[in-house]
């Protein structure tokens, strides 16, 4: 396993390089074909060519009118007999789509040579009237998917409702891009730097995974318990909630790697790592496309080495994730008001539906788009309108990828709301607060909302990371201040709104929340400033090569190394004073991986018998998680009391939290002749006491 820690990020990182590097390959052999040689061969094959055409034009519905008609007919048995009535609409849809496929009679021009409302509809939003079916589908997809998955009484239903919900997305896609002809073509360079970016981010983030942070902690192993479940059946529907109210399509992808790699550290921290270096890629492309090559190359490389984002990289939460869907939904929508694009509309629309299946944080993207979109409208009318057909296929697209989760949500609206209620502070922290201090309430929010912005460079980071200091640390915390001013000064049009509503977000998201600031619910932050930062030095060589034309490479330069200098001092803060100091133990989490990594020099254990005290009564879930193989029995009282169960197996590990150690000499009198052994914390201190024995006790 310790070889596996290195080995599996590294071989990782080369794959990510071999791909980018037969990408550009084959990109740049495309390149040197001439079109002329390119049109002879599509003169050649006039026939496969009509074929092809005509697949693409009747294909989707075909297949999603087959599709539907299946699907109804297998779902129907699976509901409740309450809801068996809703087959016959879907039924109907299916025959519809595949009368259309095979002659579409609805589309044919009228005798007076007046187009159809369908079509005049279709040509608007720039589709064939088969792509409006073809989203037709896509939603009755989404609603059979919704329907089974919230209405079901047999275990398939659900693997039903997945289907539907994967064909659903799949035909929204196809009726959508059938008469979108940008293609978009990288160059070589481009797919190279962004293979490059990727998998040096990959390797500062997947490396040693398994012993930095050096404990599991009790949440990770929450979901990775979870994800255990998914392997073994117990987990079955992607439209729900899991640990901690949160969706559990996120279970789904951590239990590949716990598949392929065991029950270990390594296995549900590797996707937090693929996720962070995904992040710092794309965050490139977003600044590339807002404020140019320089200013995105620079944040990508700073968020590459930002010790914050580092930190939640190497962690088996699906808060990570959150960073890399505002980037991909804000910087596909920006391309795709920039360019008109329509392939940067749908993927902001698909990468918008899936975020809501990730941390709650990305329920804030629902406020942040539309509010985006009505300064946009007030900044330039003129585009506003022209993009008003993407835009409502976008919203279209979310609706397909989320309409199942939204469902269970208006079934269960206080799985939705109530992780929020718990960690917001206004309501009972308020009045408590109120009452303690006598301060006024709006004062005490004004003085929250102060440290939630200040947590961007002089309030400490608080709660799951707590690094002494604040999100950004030394020059990077001047040129962020840099970039807002050139934001407000320079860019006073939709790219800039768009960034600085980010910044502002995460400000109010930090002061309003408890723990402020909880640097768990700052993740999407990073990006953010890390872009600030990438426009102020950007700006800063514009200014340099004006004073100074002939040193354009010197002061370019200057920014990069300075970048790279302040990279390097989040490294050094982060694996050099923080991993060997910080000190995140939860619940006896520490304890518990102690007897997790003991029962690995002692694999005949096959029962721990567990002994608390007043803070911990029971193990750390990353005992359980660690130690899938070993029986766990809690002890309730002091060994020797009739309320407690039990010990049955033939070689058992006996656990004594610190504070419970007066019950060992008790357990040995019972069991004599077994070895003690300590876990010892980093301070030098006992935290548990084993003692291991073999054979039945009295």
């Amino acid at each position: 396993m310790v070889v596996q820690d290195w080995v599996i990020p590294v071989i990782l990182a080369a794959i990510i390089m071999d791909l980018g590097v037969v990408w550009a390959l084959r990109i740049r052999r495309q390149s040197r074909r001439s079109p002329a040689a390119d049109h002879k061969a599509r003169e050649a094959r006039p026939g496969l060519q009509r074929i092809v055409a005509e697949i693409k034009t009747g294909g989707p519905l075909l297949i999603g009118g087959a599709a539907t008609l299946a699907s109804t007919r297998l779902l129907n048995p699976m509901l409740i007999p309450e809801l068996r009535w809703t087959a016959a609409p879907f039924m109907t849809v299916g025959g519809l789509l595949v009368l259309s496929a095979a002659y579409p009679l609805a589309f044919r021009r009228r005798r007076e040579g007046k187009t159809s409302l369908w079509a005049r509809l279709a040509g608007w939003l720039g589709l064939r009237p088969t792509g409006l079916l073809s989203i037709g589908a896509a939603l009755a997809f989404a609603l059979l998917a919704a329907q089974a998955a919230n209405f079901g009484i047999r275990p398939d239903t659900h693997k039903v409702a997945a289907i539907c919900w994967g064909l659903g997305i799949l035909l929204f896609v196809l009726g959508v891009s059938q008469v979108d002809g940008k293609v978009f073509r990288p160059s070589p360079r481009l797919i190279l730097g962004l293979a490059g970016l990727t998998s040096l981010a990959f390797l500062v983030r997947g490396t040693a995974t398994s012993s930095i942070p050096y404990l599991l902690t009790g949440d990770e192993s929450l979901f990775a318990l979870a994800s255990v479940g998914v392997l073994k059946g117990r987990v079955t529907n992607l439209f729900a909630s899991g640990p901690h109210l949160f969706p559990t399509l996120f279970l789904y992808g951590q239990a590949i790697p716990i598949l392929i790699l065991g029950n270990t550290a390594q296995a549900i921290r590797i996707l937090s790592a693929l996720a962070g270096a995904l992040t710092v890629s794309a965050l490139y492309m977003l600044g590339r496309s807002m404020f140019g090559h320089r200013a995105g190359l620079l944040a990508a490389i700073f968020l590459a080495f930002s010790h914050f984002h580092i930190h939640f990289s190497r962690l088996g939460f699906n808060n990570i994730w959150d960073g890399l869907w505002y980037v991909l939904v804000l910087g596909a929508l920006w391309h795709g008001w920039k360019t008109g694009r329509r392939s940067s509309y749908i993927l902001a629309g698909l990468a918008l539906g899936l975020s809501q299946y990730f941390y709650m944080t990305s329920r804030l993207l629902l406020l942040i788009v539309p509010v985006w979109l009505v300064i946009a409208f007030v900044l330039d009318r003129r585009r506003f309108v022209l993009a008003v057909p993407e835009l409502l296929l976008t919203g279209l697209m979310t609706i397909v990828v989320t309409l199942p989760l939204a469902w269970f949500y208006v079934k269960n609206p206080d799985m939705y709301f109530g992780l929020v209620r718990g960690k917001s502070v206004i309501g009972p922290w308020l009045r408590a607060e109120t009452a303690m201090t006598g301060m006024p309430p709006a004062l005490i929010l004004a003085r929250q909302v102060t440290r939630g912005f200040l947590a961007y460079v002089s309030v400490p980071l608080n709660a799951w990371y707590r690094p002494g200091i604040p999100l950004l640390q030394g020059g990077a915390t001047f040129l962020f201040v840099v970039g807002l001013v050139v934001l407000v000064w320079k860019y006073r049009d939709a790219r800039g709104a768009m960034l600085g509503l980010w910044v502002v977000t995460f400000g109010l998201v930090g002061g309003l929340s408890e723990s402020t600031p909880a640097a768990q619910r700052l993740i999407p932050a990073a990006p953010a400033a890390a872009l600030v930062i990438g426009v102020a030095l950007s700006q800063a060589i514009r200014a340099g090569t004006r004073a100074w034309p002939s040193h354009t490479r010197v002061v370019a330069a200057l920014a990069f190394a300075i970048t790279l200098w302040i990279g390097a001092r989040d490294i050094g803060l982060y694996f050099f004073i923080y991993t060997p100091t910080g000190d995140f133990d939860t619940g006896g989490a520490l304890a518990s991986q102690h007897i997790a990594n003991y029962l690995q020099a002692s694999p005949d254990v096959d029962q721990i018998i567990f002994f608390g005290n007043e803070r911990d009564s029971a193990p750390n879930p990353n005992l359980a998680y660690l130690a899938p193989q070993v029986g766990i029995v809690r002890m309730a009282s002091s060994w020797g009391s009739t309320d407690n169960p039990r010990p049955s197996g033939e070689h058992l590990l006996f656990a004594f939290i610190r504070g419970s150690e007066a019950n060992l000499p008790l357990v040995q009198a019972d069991y004599p002749g077994g070895k003690v052994g300590y876990g010892i914390d980093r301070h030098g201190e006992r935290i548990v006491t084993m003692y291991e024995v073999s054979g039945a006790g009295p």
